[in-house]
């Protein structure tokens, strides 16, 4: 399986300087403003500056100003500096960037480029993409047939983070969604429907281990109902019934918590061919029963066999669930995020008399509202 194996942050929000060490499972804990979701947000930005339609001056522009990028800002923090390494079946590939601020509040390209060790080959191969550009010059290369350039932007277009956060009824995920858009599950669930309704169709196995997880939370859940509108067939909505009953609730009766799960189940279950690389999760526990965590756990641990996974929460519940060589511990020390990898052994005779999580309640070994 190919990962993210490395990452190396220098002045991106609340993360000074730090090199961060992940695993094929990484649950990340701390306090409310540690920097956990920082850390999530630039991976997901990845993701999307990377797309078929570069859009770096609309992602720094959705998500505030280039000095709202910089720690502490432009006076403080003079560029955002990352490294990505990534392990594949042959070697390591890394991609590198500094971004910089412009006097109109956006961020260019100071340097990039991508280097790749094959295993066995000690030089290394490398490729200077330039600077001074406002997206990236990275899908030039790979469309001019460069194969470490292709499988470069092939590993960042594959690293997705997704919120389910929103389960209000102005939530889309609740809105009528157009039936084609179903080329992966959005950030945010919008298209929850029609990845769904694609499932049903072309994956049952996959459809049948979501409507049975379904079925085992939500008391009384018989099946979605998914089909296109008579009125307007480009358009499905996300409807579903209760056993014995013909009545067909719309998406706007749906629980929140059970949309939540509805949502988290269609990204974990997926077809292991759907699956992206890397999944982001930013607290998923919000909303579910502490029963539905376990079930939770599990798929996470399942699916991170396929895809690697990378989890924010604030949960000890659902911390109890995972092993200690799978915690990064987010702690806010002198005003700038810090991260650590937690040792089992050195947790040693704690860990049989206290849980995993009742130790990070503790403030045992950071993450805690007193670090």
């Amino acid at each position: 399986m190919q990962m993210l194996r490395r990452i190396h942050v220098k002045g991106w929000k609340s993360i000074r300087d730090q090199s961060i060490n992940l695993n094929s499972l990484t649950v990340m804990i701390g306090a409310n403003g540690s920097g956990k979701s920082n850390l999530l947000s630039l991976i997901g930005m990845f993701g999307e500056i990377f797309s078929s339609e570069p859009n770096m001056r609309s992602y720094v522009a959705i998500n505030g100003t280039a000095s709202s990028l910089l720690h502490y800002g432009p006076r403080e923090t003079k560029s955002i500096d990352v490294e990505l390494a990534f392990e594949t079946s042959s070697g390591e590939l890394t991609y590198a960037t500094r971004w910089v601020p412009t006097l109109n509040e956006e961020l260019i390209f100071e340097d990039e480029r991508i280097e790749y060790v094959q295993r066995g080959v000690c030089e290394p191969q490398i490729a200077t993409l330039g600077s001074g550009h406002s997206e990236t010059n990275l899908i030039e290369l790979a469309t001019r047939g460069d194969s470490i350039a292709r499988n470069c932007l092939s590993l960042l277009r594959s690293c997705r983070v997704y919120h389910f956060h929103n389960t209000s009824s102005r939530s889309e995920m609740r809105l009528p969604s157009y039936v084609e858009a179903n080329r992966f599950l959005l950030s945010e669930a919008n298209n929850l429907a029609p990845m769904l309704y694609l499932y049903r169709h072309k994956y049952p196995i996959a459809y049948r281990r979501i409507t049975t997880l379904m079925q085992r939370v939500m008391p009384g859940f018989e099946e979605f109902v998914l089909e296109p509108s008579r009125l307007n067939e480009a358009e499905i909505v996300l409807k579903w019934k209760q056993k014995n009953r013909e009545y067909q609730f719309g998406p706007h009766q749906f629980p929140d918590g059970a949309l939540r799960i509805a949502a988290l189940s269609a990204m974990l279950l997926q077809p292991t061919e759907d699956l992206p690389m890397l999944i982001g999760l930013d607290e998923p526990e919000l909303g579910l029963h502490p029963r539905v965590l376990e079930l939770f756990s599990d798929m996470v641990i399942s699916t991170s066999t396929d895809a690697q996974m990378i989890l924010a929460t604030q949960s000890s519940t659902l911390v109890d669930y995972f092993d200690p060589c799978n915690i990064l511990v987010a702690d806010r020390i002198d005003g700038a995020t810090e991260f650590k990898n937690l040792n089992a052994e050195k947790l040693g005779l704690w860990l049989e008399k206290y849980s995993l999580g009742e130790l990070w309640e503790r403030n045992y070994f950071g993450g805690g509202l007193d670090s």
